[in-house]
Formats: structure tokens, C-alpha cells, sequence
């Protein structure tokens, strides 16, 4: 193998140093998959306020009860939906731009999550932040796993804090 390459924002997934020890160049396509991960990240709310999957398991089972589906579906309209985004990001999709993470987060209804993993947004989203998130909140997290601590995002999912 010679090169490497990966298609997205980071490479803290591959083994840089044993590309560099095999002389493999690991060469970061960023912007890639914009598009693709903007829908990945529609769909996956459109999924979870319309209880598709459920719906779709009921239906396998051939146990369609549509009030049972409804009473868990939600729409999107009226609902704040937010995602931490760079000034340049924010203004090409002409997003209003909350400075404040804290401020940004208790407004929202759902907050999807798709920023690239370094220093400033590892472990971004951990318990202090979750306390500023609205009850009942839905989180999407397209990004790397790192961005999140899990323990407590689980916590806060016990709790009901976050749905």
C-alpha cells in the first residue's frame, strides 16, 4: 500500500504514525462528503421525530398500529433545530450565528452535532454542556464518536434529560 486516503474531516481514525514507519501517504480529502453527511444527518432526524424504525420493525412483524407510531412521532415544525458551525459555515447557509455554546444549546429542540474532532471539540459534549441542553432535547452526532462523552450522554439519557 502506498496512499491512503480518507474522505472527510480528520484522520485521527488511521495510524499516522505507522503510515509514516510504512512510508504510506495518508493524504485528507476535507469537504468531500459534505453533502453526504448533511443528508446523513437529515435523514437521521427525520428518523427519529417520525418514529420510522419502529414503525418500520411493526411493519416486518406485520403489527401495524399507527396510533401506537403516532403517539411517539413529532414534527419539525415550530422546533429549533441547531448545529455548532464556523462563522463561514453559518453564513454560506445564512444561519442565525449564537456565539454563546451554552446560549446556542438550551434554545434548541435538537441539536445535531457535526463538527471534526481536535482539541477544542474533543469531549465537547460532556455533563457540564448537557445540563445547558433544553429537557427533552434530541441529539444527532455525525461526527466523530471523541466529540461526545459517552458516559454522559448516557446518563442523560437515563435521566430523560435528552431523548
Amino acid at each position: 500500500m502506498r496512499v491512503c486516503v480518507t474522505a472527510g474531516v480528520g484522520s485521527d481514525h488511521i495510524d499516522l504514525d505507522a503510515a509514516v514507519d510504512h512510508k504510506i501517504q495518508v493524504p485528507e480529502v476535507s469537504g468531500s462528503n459534505v453533502v453526504s453527511v448533511a443528508e446523513h444527518a437529515m435523514i437521521s432526524i427525520l428518523l427519529l421525530f417520525r418514529n420510522l424504525v419502529p414503525a418500520h420493525e411493526m411493519i416486518e412483524r406485520g403489527e401495524w398500529q399507527v396510533s401506537e407510531i403516532a403517539r411517539n412521532a413529532f414534527n419539525l415544525e415550530g422546533k429549533v433545530v441547531g448545529t455548532p458551525l464556523p462563522a463561514a459555515a453559518a453564513e454560506a447557509v445564512n444561519a442565525r450565528r449564537v456565539e454563546d455554546l451554552k446560549e446556542f444549546v438550551w434554545q434548541c429542540d435538537l441539536v445535531t452535532i457535526n463538527c471534526p474532532l481536535h482539541g477544542g471539540t474533543r469531549g465537547l459534549v460532556n455533563t457540564e454542556l448537557l445540563k445547558q441542553f433544553k429537557k427533552g432535547v434530541w441529539i444527532v452526532n455525525t461526527a466523530r464518536g471523541a466529540i461526545r462523552d459517552k458516559d454522559a450522554i448516557a446518563a442523560a439519557l437515563s435521566s430523560g434529560h435528552i431523548m
